[in-house]
């Protein structure tokens, strides 16, 4: 169990989490970036945590020792790419960020060091963030088919609990009830 009042806290974050692949974390991230940029830059983050033999479902990045971390400035070398799906949302800048466990807080907070020292607002697509920071907002997508052993840890953490289906719309929908303002992140539907 995770105690939110020991965790670092960055309310101009919006972290996106899924419960497995083709939830819809990418689509809900596309939306929200391309809404709030309309209003103010916005960056798009993607951080995942790898264990040898994910490649799979990661792309192969190289390699990346057990305690280690590294940070990509996405540059739409591969345009397919989420992060760089995110620049053509209208993201100002993106970033990927792939580390260890036990290395996920270090590279964000080098991250926020040293590509977002203004504190621009943050839609981040990731899971194991949570772990390590309170957002202002943390939407979990949730797969009812696919509800692993982690799913509750991960239920207990969200302010909001989206049960993916088909249905895009709901997606906007969700998209459309989440603002951003100078207290941060906010969903109000």
């Amino acid at each position: 169990m995770i105690n939110n009042n020991h965790l670092q806290v960055d309310k101009n974050l919006l972290i996106i989490g899924g419960t497995g692949r083709n939830v819809g974390k990418t689509t809900l991230a596309l939306f929200i970036i391309s809404k709030i940029s309309n209003q103010t830059g916005v960056i798009g983050l993607k951080v995942s945590t790898h264990k040898q033999g994910e490649e799979l479902f990661h792309g192969n990045h190289g390699s990346l020792l057990s305690n280690e971390f590294r940070i990509t400035t996405e540059t739409r070398k591969f345009p397919d790419k989420d992060t760089a799906l995110m620049l053509d949302a209208g993201a100002t800048s993106s970033f990927y960020i792939e580390a260890a466990t036990n290395k996920v807080l270090e590279a964000y907070n080098e991250f926020m060091d040293h590509y977002n020292q203004d504190g621009s607002p943050v839609v981040c697509e990731s899971r194991s963030l949570r772990n390590q920071v309170k957002p202002g907002l943390f939407i979990l997508l949730v797969n009812k088919n696919e509800i692993k052993p982690e799913t509750n840890h991960y239920l207990s953490l969200a302010d909001h609990v989206h049960y993916y289906d088909d249905d895009i719309t709901r997606l906007h929908q969700l998209a459309d009830a989440i603002t951003l303002s100078s207290d941060g992140w906010n969903l109000k539907l």
